[in-house]
Parts: structure tokens; C-alpha cells; sequence
């Protein structure tokens, strides 16, 4: 995962030289050119990373396009919105005479049954488009029927850009059109020579009559047109290179226009021309399961290697991962939000339990906290409160999902709450396959792919720390009686669940569950099975298990020493439990009032039980240490009272 600062770097080099290594991308006899697809969970800051590197390109030529403003638009409308907004940056550097050659005429209405009377027609209008006024009547409705919602006054002001493009002389203003028809007749295709205004006709046709294939090579052919006006422009008005920032690139349109990217590009009828385009597109990691790519992304030392030079393969895609801020950014990010002195450090520390450094959702809930002023908050109380920025002023926990997850159905969102109770990809796609989740089967694999985006470590898919926190609230907030309740989706994990490892097996769902001493008595044997080092890695993971709301002091007392009670369970089998509960419990976000009296237990429960692993007794002494300093930690933090 990156941080936003090489992405930029990244994506600098990547428009400067038309390589990440800075090198020549020239193979197999053509100019190649991979596209750079920023990835990262609503909030990560990849929009706002889009709009960084727009204002950085400052005079070079470039375009923003927000796919998710054009929903239900075709790829033949975005490649117009293109045209339309390169014309808005500069109306007389770029000159799109083959790509509107094409684009007006597939709009035509020729006659179908005879060749020749189209073409004679299309060859009358192209004549005809010699006056801009009567070109500019046609380009109008064009415009407009590709999805450019502007006011009328807009609408004729970018028709007159483009038409300005199309213009030899300011005082002549002759349209210099009908130059752009004789790239129809090779098309960048070596030893191909057809008639022009048969093509042109074909494109009509294509449009007009044709099914899904048939569009989708109308497409193809008028985006090679349009590479080809940007390359001539490129060429020959100045060196720079045109850029394409594509946002919200997980939408169907955007989806379509990578793909077509790929095959231009890549693919075996990749056209042979340089290709002068960069593009540049940011959406959610679900991205790359959408454009079926195989890959992962890009890690530190990938980017690092590129910047130094190494000589990578051009591939068709270049995907990189925001990373999440580290405790110095949210610092800088409470002190923005205005959180100052005493409550500084604790909110930094009991909001990062939470968001785990997730950029949107860390800079939302500091918004909410500094706005609540001196009040002693707890988390679940924060996240009830309304939120101020929103219109209709739901609860922050709403707005959060809403950021994270976009406009998603009740059904939709109750799923994914089912889904948060897997650790990773394989239990995931087990519950997608079981009758917890009411979505269709065509819907499941849609919304896995939008929940499980994150790589961990491991390399293994899973859901965002902070969205599988908030999801497991709703699930968290349904009757014990509910089809799918906590009890039920946690149930039925324990019972298929994916292993952790040989030994531990299906432990951590039973232990949201709450059989506490069952888990305990399996750790209590897996002390005389194994070192240290790994008795306490297989705790961790064990411990990092979701809770319903629970009292922990409570819940601890029970197992608290007590020689009266005449208990037959082994005194340790009561220290193991113990470490577990209080392992749960500073795991869990929302228990913070009590976190240092668990850290406490943590210390001195750790170094009873070293002397009875297997060897690696310095890994209990050093974590005992480390609980040790989260005591005082925490006593501090918790001492001005500002959080509960």
C-alpha cells in the first residue's frame, strides 16, 4: 500500500516519459503504454489524490471525467464527453476532425437499403458542414444525447470550441472537416486501403441496426479515431502528452472504456501507432475484479524499483493501494479538526481504535468529536449522533457506511453485515454460498468483491478493519430470534469455517460467540504443545475475534481466583481464560473505559503463564513488557475523562 505522495511521483513519471521506469515503452514496434489505476475504499483519498496531480499537470493538457456521473451512459459518450472537455482546455490546440467525421456520422438517418444513396448522402453532408453555423446545429443534439447536461448557453459555447478546433484560419473559419474522413480508409492498419465513405456508411450501419458486437466495434473504431487526433496534436503542435483522469473508474461505462483501453493497446488487434494518451483512473479496489485482471497491486518496493530505473514489463495495468494514515497523519488530521491540549492524544488513540487510520472515516469522526466540544463521549454514542453535514442528518454510523460502501440497497447492506463476520476471502465466499444472505446469486459475487477489496499482509483478500467494525454493529443490533442473527452467521462459521491454522480451527467464531471456557481449555492444551512465540501469535489471532457488546470487568471477575468457591477447573485453565477475555476486550474499540485495568491484566496473567510453555519464554517476558507500557499508557489517557 501507498501513500498519496508516491502515487503521485508515480503517476508523474508514468505522463512524463510514458514509463514509471522513465524509459522508452517502445516494444514489438509500437509505442505501449500502461494505465495507471489508483485503488482504495470510499474515503482513501483517491479522488481527492485525481485532483492533486490535475492541479500539479497545471498547463499540460488533461480532462477529469467522473464515471459516475455518466451511469447509464455508453463508452460512445464518454469518448464524446473527452472531446467536449479537451475542446474546453484548449479549442484550438486540438483538432478531432476523424473521431467527429465518425461521431456525426453514425448520428445520421441514411437510408438502409441502399448503399449508394447513403453514401452520396453522407458525402453531401460533409460538404455541407462547411459553415459552422450549420455544422454547429448538427454537433448540438449530438452533444447532448451523449449525457452533457449543460445549460444551453454552455452547451453552445463548448459546440463553438469544438468548432474553433476544426477551423483553418479565424478569418476564414472554414471547417476543415471533411480532412478527417480519409483515416477511414486504413484506420492505423498497415496495407489496409478501403473507400472512406463506405466505412463511414459501415459505422452508420453499426449503429443504427446492430447488436452488442456490433456497437462494441463502432466503439473500437472511434476510439482508434480519437487516439489518432490526440497523437496528431501531440506530435506536432507541442511535446507534451494529453492525460485522461478518469474517477469513480469502477463504474459499468468507465469498466467498458478500460477494457476497449486494454484491447487497443494490448490486444491482438492492437493498433500499431504510438499511442500519445496517458490515463490515469482511480476507483474502488473492486476495480481490478472487474476489469478480470489477475495481478496484484503494486507494493513499496515495486514502485521503488520502477523509480530507480529497473526495466519492468509494460503491462497492461499498473494498480497501486492507498495505505492508511499513520499515527502522525491522524495527528495532523485531529490538530485540523481542532481538536487540541488533553483531548488530543486520546482522541487520536480511542478514534484510531476504531477507523484504524482509514483517511475518510478518521477525518469524519474527528469532525463529529471536535463538534461535540468537552462531552464525554463513548464510540457507540458518537456514532448514534447526526451528523452535522449531512442534509437529511443521519446517524454518523450511516454516513460512515454510506462514504465507505456508496448508495446501497437495505438488502444489499443487510448482507454485507452477514459477510463481516468472515476473517477472510475463503469464509466470505462460504457465507455468500449459504442461506444467510437474501441477495440474488448474481448480486453475491458483486458485493464480495465490494466488502473484500483490502489486502492484508498475507496477501489475502479481506474487508477494511473500520467497515467490518461498522457492519458488525448492524448485525450486532438484530434479535437473537433473526434468520440471521450474530448467533446464527457466527454459528454456522464455527461449524465451516476455513481453518486458522491445523490447530486452532473454528476457535475465534466460538469465541464470538462467547464459549469462552471451550477456547480457553484448547489454549490451555496448546501451551504444552507449542513455544511461546507461537502459543501467544495463535492467541492474537484469537483474540482479535468480534464481541457482541460485553462487560468486560464483569465478565473477567468471573474467573477471577477464588479458593472459597471450591471450583475444580486447574488454576490455570482461569489464568488462560483470563488472558483471552482481557485479549478481547483491548481489541475491542468500543471498550475503552476500563482498557487499562485489561492491559494490567495482560502483565501480570503473561508471566504466570511463561513458565509453562514449551521454551520461547522471552516472547512472554517481551509481551508482557509491552502490556506493561500500554498501562501507562492508557491510565494517562484515560485520566482527563473526556472518553468512556
Amino acid at each position: 500500500m501507498l501513500g498519496r505522495e508516491l502515487v503521485l511521483v508515480l503517476a508523474r513519471r508514468l505522463i512524463e516519459t510514458g514509463s514509471v521506469s522513465g524509459r522508452s515503452t517502445r516494444g514489438g514496434g509500437r509505442e505501449r503504454r500502461s494505465t495507471l489505476l489508483l485503488l482504495g475504499t470510499g474515503g482513501s483519498g483517491r479522488t481527492a489524490t485525481l485532483g492533486e496531480l490535475a492541479e500539479q499537470l497545471g498547463e499540460q493538457p488533461h480532462v477529469v471525467i467522473d464515471a459516475a456521473a455518466m451511469d447509464s451512459a455508453s463508452v460512445l459518450d464518454l469518448l464524446t464527453s473527452i472531446v467536449v472537455e479537451f475542446a474546453r482546455v484548449s479549442s484550438r490546440r486540438w483538432r478531432f476532425r476523424r473521431f467527429l467525421v465518425g461521431r456525426l456520422v453514425a448520428a445520421m438517418s441514411l437510408p438502409s437499403n441502399d448503399p449508394e444513396a447513403a453514401q452520396a448522402r453522407v458525402l453531401a453532408e460533409l460538404r455541407r458542414f462547411r459553415d459552422p453555423a450549420t455544422l454547429a446545429g448538427v454537433i448540438t443534439p449530438v452533444m447532448r444525447a451523449a449525457g452533457i447536461t449543460l445549460s444551453p448557453e454552455s452547451l453552445h459555447a463548448l459546440v463553438q470550441a469544438v468548432l474553433n478546433s476544426l477551423t483553418r484560419h479565424p478569418f476564414t473559419r472554414r471547417v476543415t472537416l471533411r480532412s478527417g474522413m480519409s483515416w477511414y480508409a486504413h484506420q492505423d492498419t498497415a496495407g489496409r486501403r478501403r473507400d472512406p465513405i463506405q466505412e463511414l456508411v459501415r459505422l452508420n450501419t453499426l449503429k443504427s441496426y446492430g447488436g452488442p458486437s456490433e456497437r462494441d466495434e463502432l466503439d473500437r473504431v472511434l476510439f482508434g479515431a480519437l487516439l489518432a487526433d490526440l497523437r496528431e496534436a501531440a506530435g506536432y503542435r507541442y511535446t507534451v502528452d494529453p492525460v485522461l483522469l478518469l474517477d469513480n473508474a469502477d463504474h459499468p461505462v468507465a469498466i467498458d472504456f478500460l477494457t476497449m483501453l486494454d484491447r487497443t493497446r494490448f490486444g491482438l488487434r492492437a493498433v500499431p501507432a504510438p499511442d500519445r494518451l496517458t490515463v490515469v483512473a482511480a476507483g474502488r479496489s473492486a476495480l481490478l475484479d472487474r476489469l478480470q485482471v489477475n495481478g496484484r497491486p503494486w507494493t513499496d518496493l515495486d514502485v521503488h524499483r520502477a523509480l530507480a530505473g529497473d526495466q519492468l514489463p509494460v503491462l497492461p495495468w499498473i494498480a497501486v493501494q492507498f495505505r492508511d494514515l499513520s499515527e502522525t497523519e491522524m495527528f495532523t488530521l485531529a490538530e485540523r479538526a481542532e481538536i487540541r491540549d488533553e483531548r488530543l492524544l486520546s482522541s487520536v488513540l480511542v478514534l484510531g481504535m476504531l477507523t484504524k487510520g482509514h483517511p475518510g472515516a478518521t477525518s469524519m469522526v474527528m469532525r463529529v468529536a471536535a463538534a461535540a466540544g468537552g462531552a464525554t463521549l463513548g464510540l457507540r454514542q458518537l456514532l448514534a449522533l447526526p451528523d452535522n453535514e449531512d442534509e437529511d442528518r443521519r446517524p454518523v454510523l450511516d454516513s460512515l457506511l454510506r462514504m465507505l460502501l456508496g448508495e446501497l440497497g437495505e438488502r444489499q447492506r443487510s448482507d454485507l453485515a452477514v459477510l463481516a463476520a468472515a476473517r477472510n476471502w475463503r469464509e466470505a465466499q462460504s457465507l455468500a454460498q449459504s442461506r444467510l444472505l437474501t441477495s440474488p446469486d448474481r448480486d453475491r459475487a458483486e458485493l464480495l468483491s465490494l466488502a473484500f477489496a483490502t489486502v492484508d499482509a498475507q496477501g489475502d483478500r479481506v474487508m477494511h478493519p473500520v467497515l467490518r467494525r461498522l457492519l458488525l454493529c448492524l448485525l450486532a443490533s438484530r434479535p437473537s430470534g433473526h434468520y440471521a442473527s450474530w448467533q446464527a452467521v457466527f454459528g454456522y462459521l464455527a461449524e465451516t469455517a476455513a481453518d486458522l491454522s491445523p490447530e486452532v480451527g473454528g476457535l475465534p467464531h466460538l469465541l464470538s460467540l462467547g464459549d469462552v471456557e471451550v477456547v480457553a481449555r484448547r489454549m490451555l492444551i496448546r501451551l504444552s504443545e507449542v513455544d511461546g512465540e507461537t502459543w501467544l501469535r495463535e492467541a492474537r489471532a484469537l483474540t482479535e475475534a468480534p464481541a457482541l457488546p460485553t462487560d468486560w470487568g464483569l465478565l473477567l471477575a468471573d474467573w477471577a481466583p477464588k479458593p472459597e468457591s471450591g471450583r475444580e477447573e486447574p488454576p490455570l485453565l482461569a489464568v488462560v481464560t483470563r488472558v483471552i477475555i482481557a485479549g478481547q476486550a483491548v481489541n475491542d474499540p468500543f471498550a475503552v473505559a476500563g482498557r487499562a485495568d485489561m492491559y494490567g491484566v495482560l502483565t501480570t496473567e503473561l508471566m504466570a503463564l511463561a513458565s509453562r510453555a514449551q521454551g520461547g519464554f522471552a516472547a512472554f517476558v517481551e509481551c508482557s513488557e509491552h502490556q506493561q507500557t500500554a498501562v501507562r499508557l492508557w491510565r494517562s489517557v484515560l485520566r482527563n475523562g473526556h472518553w468512556r
